[in-house]
């Protein structure tokens, strides 16, 4: 009895007090993950609203203003609280699936299967989140940044970083699970852009578990955090976007149809078809491709390329210029 107090009995009293918060709205959904993981999960839940009409949405509090952004409009009740102890919480619980009167967890990952499926190609990213949610809706994700007030915003955190609006491109240095490209790949990418007349403009909001690339801390760019609710608002602002394999990249892929996108996909040392990640995992090459793994919901506005030279190459060289001229 003691044991069952030790680890329960604190979890119990947080679920309830989720309950009490949701104040019966049903369903009710735990949003968490990475950065492109809350995004998404955002835009599958606001879809899902088509048909349950309200329902409970806990999410982490740096998020709030992408939850507002989200939802507005609709009967939806925000919980914040810190998403990793929520997260705890309803592991210990046992917690998983789409029971309507317990927490609905949407990051794939707690799924056992669900993220080997993914990366193998047998179930697409999209067709889970709107499984688990409830969506019924197709192809290209419904956007969440429809508001000219947040382009006016994302506007002034240019002006304020001094990258020119409309000849700027967003870049994104970090790679997440993968490996990254080595910072003097990426000074040769911001010089390349700065001699054909655009401005890079870093973006050092980096991960939930890396600290910031050296090219933000090293080089002269403008550099900018940009905020949650705004990486299709900056990115449209700013003229176009470039950067490794991280969920800042997929959002352009699934959301973004105005500005120029480009994805380098780090496959220096790839070998036999496959990359390795940092944890040593092999995965396919095509499995990094948003044309592939995201077919149908891509926007296509995202244009990707494999990168096998550690110098900045011919073939690399005419994709920018042809997509930044």
């Amino acid at each position: 009895m003691h044991e069952w107090q030790l680890n329960h009995i604190q979890p119990l009293e947080t679920l309830l007090q989720i309950h009490a918060a949701a104040d019966g709205l049903e369903p009710i959904f735990h949003v968490h993950g990475s950065f492109g993981d809350v995004y998404c999960q955002c835009a599958a839940i606001k879809e899902a609203l088509l048909g349950v009409k309200s329902c409970c949405v806990v999410i982490d509090q740096r998020y709030s203003i992408l939850a507002k952004t989200a939802f507005a409009g609709h009967n939806v009740r925000l919980v914040f609280a810190d998403g990793g102890f929520v997260n705890q919480v309803l592991t210990r619980l046992n917690v998983l699936g789409r029971d309507h009167k317990l927490p609905r967890r949407l990051l794939p990952t707690l799924y056992p299967m669900v993220a080997e499926c993914i990366h193998a190609g047998i179930l697409s990213y999209s067709d889970f989140l709107r499984l688990m949610t409830g969506s019924e809706v197709s192809g290209c994700f419904v956007p969440i940044e429809a508001d000219d007030l947040l382009h006016q915003e994302a506007c002034h955190l240019l002006s304020m970083a001094g990258a020119p609006i409309g000849r700027s491109v967003i870049v994104c240095t970090d790679n997440n699970s993968q490996v990254e490209f080595p910072e003097a790949y990426w000074d040769a990418i911001c010089n390349h852009l700065f001699s054909r007349g655009w401005m890079p403009c870093i973006n050092d909001a980096g991960t939930l578990t890396k600290g910031r690339t050296e090219i933000v801390l090293s080089k002269p760019w403008p550099k900018v955090t940009v905020p949650p609710h705004l990486p299709i608002s900056i990115v449209s602002a700013a003229g176009g976007f470039i950067g490794g394999t991280n969920g800042f990249c997929t959002i352009q892929a699934l959301f973004n149809d105005k500005s120029n996108c480009v994805h380098l996909i780090n496959a220096i040392h790839a070998a036999g078809g496959v990359i390795k990640d940092k944890s040593g995992t092999s995965i396919k090459l095509d499995r990094f491709l948003h044309s592939v793994t995201l077919k149908n919901e891509s926007r296509g506005f995202l244009k990707e390329i494999y990168v096998f030279s550690p110098e900045l190459d011919d073939e690399v060289k005419a994709m920018l210029d042809n997509q930044f001229r």
